[in-house]
């Protein structure tokens, strides 16, 4: 059984607008945590408990949440705690979470510092049942839709700041992971007058050339070939020595086909073949026109910060984080960019409840934003890229 299935909404069914605004007496996880209803989404994208960040008691503040203004689709949830610092902090969920999927990862550990941050769920109105989460298959939550509901957000937060605080963010910053990692690039690509710099984990990459409708279909024949085509595996950059066969297994039985279907639903709807034998090269006049308004350029044009795992097997750390620093130097801009990889680390940080001795990101995504401000705001450009990790990635 796959861990989520396609469905869509009757044309008959409105989304309404909504806006919810109230004063609260905890923003963070800290209340949540001891009456034990941390949101499932928050868990899901966090590591285990132990990494949680400590807090040292509940963060009272603003607390916003609603629909984007006229986009009924994009749902946010905006926090201003009352010892507001001035900095903003803007988010995409990650993957098909909603607006509380960083209650763990990101927002304790910048709400307790004072910031601001505001999430959205990029569009992505998911359904559970069961097991099974049902995703919308329609046009208003594609992904040409997400980047757009993130710089819609930024806007919105600065105007909502203004009026419950009287004046705007000194700075504004896009963190993300996964999906999100994607929108923090986009934002620091496209909206430099928007975003002041970003922190992106595991972050997508998206070119016309090489992307998940090419690399889920090559990984999915290497995996179910008899015996495993390990060479096959190792070639489209994933870590396929034995040692790694638990991980391998876990992304090929719960990630790679749900991916792959959601992708193709947006990006070549038509295609009804095999997901293995999906053929990007033969698809070209399909998906052309979607794929162009998804695609990053590298042209950054405000600091970055990318970390990635070395163990990632769902988009593999050459494919995505070092060929994107590539674009990145091909672009003239690496002087806005660092990559830290972390070779015990993996796509998702849940994975380290399972699996013994990997390496979760999220402390490590905590110490690149604190990094981040002093880059852009002292001017202390962080150390370039050079360990071993990275150089094992590209090989």
């Amino acid at each position: 059984m796959k861990p989520f299935r396609a469905f869509a909404f009757r044309p008959s069914e409105t989304l309404r607008s909504e806006r919810i605004e109230r004063e609260v007496s905890d923003l963070s996880t800290f209340s949540d945590r001891l009456l034990m209803r941390v949101h499932s989404d928050a868990v899901l994208a966090a590591p285990p408990q132990g990494f949680w960040t400590r807090l040292a008691g509940p963060v009272p503040g603003l607390q916003i949440a609603g629909t984007l203004p006229g986009d009924s689709w994009g749902r946010y949830l905006l926090r201003v705690p009352t010892a507001w610092n001035g900095r903003l902090v803007i988010a995409g969920s990650p993957g098909l979470c909603g607006v509380r999927g960083y209650d763990l990862y990101w927002a304790d550990k910048l709400l307790q510092e004072g910031c601001a941050f505001a999430c959205t769920d990029k569009g992505l109105r998911v359904a559970a049942d069961g097991d099974l989460l049902y995703v919308p298959q329609a046009p208003e939550c594609g992904l040409a839709r997400w980047y757009p509901r993130l710089k819609a957000l930024a806007e919105l937060s600065r105007v909502e700041l203004r009026r419950a605080r009287g004046r705007v963010p000194g700075r504004t910053y896009a963190v993300g992971v996964s999906n999100g990692g994607y929108l923090a690039r986009c934002a620091v690509e496209r909206d430099p007058s928007l975003f002041d710099g970003a922190v992106e984990v595991s972050g997508v990459l998206w070119t016309a050339q090489d992307n998940l409708l090419s690399q889920l279909p090559a990984a999915l024949r290497a995996a179910d070939a008899q015996p495993l085509d390990r060479a096959a595996l190792r070639a489209a950059g994933y870590p396929a020595e034995p040692q790694n066969d638990g991980l391998l297994a876990l992304c090929r039985g719960a990630y790679w086909e749900p991916t792959l279907l959601l992708c193709l639903g947006d990006l070549d709807p038509d295609y009804g073949g095999p997901l293995q034998d999906y053929d990007l090269s033969a698809r070209r006049a399909q998906v052309s026109g979607r794929l162009a308004a998804t695609c990053l350029t590298g042209r950054l044009a405000k600091p970055l910060i990318s970390l990635a795992g070395g163990l990632d097997f769902l988009i593999t750390c050459r494919s995505h984080a070092v060929a994107y620093r590539d674009l990145v130097a091909s672009a003239g801009c690496s002087a806005l960019h660092r990559l830290r990889v972390r070779a015990r680390a993996t796509h998702v940080d849940k994975d380290c409840e399972f699996i013994p001795g990997l390496d979760p990101l999220m402390p490590h995504a905590h110490r690149a934003f604190d990094e981040l401000v002093a880059w852009v705001e002292r001017g202390e450009a962080p150390p370039a890229d050079s360990h071993p990790a990275l150089e094992t990635a590209s090989a």
